[in-house]
């Protein structure tokens, strides 16, 4: 058995058009990871978060909640669009 034969093939969807991909694609793309992101329309895919980092995201929201002004609320891991292809 050679390191070739213990590689995974990918699903098609993997490789972006030549276009790139877009924000609506994302949404379309059958068993995309939940750690996904979209960079001037390729796919970038991330590990699940470390407990360092979940600790730090959730400290980092703690704060903000309690200064952030009367009214306005602290909302994380929500999608954002930047653009098109972002």
């Amino acid at each position: 058995m050679t390191a070739e034969d213990d590689v995974e093939e990918l699903p098609s969807w993997v490789r972006p058009p030549p276009e790139g991909f877009v924000a609506e694609d994302l949404d379309r793309l059958p068993g995309l990871p939940n750690h996904s992101e979209l960079i001037d329309g390729s796919l970038v895919f991330f590990a699940p978060q470390t407990a360092i980092h979940s600790l730090a995201v959730h400290l980092f929201w703690s704060g903000l909640c309690r200064w952030v002004p009367k009214g306005l609320r602290v909302r994380s891991r929500m999608t954002v669009i930047l653009d098109e292809d972002q």
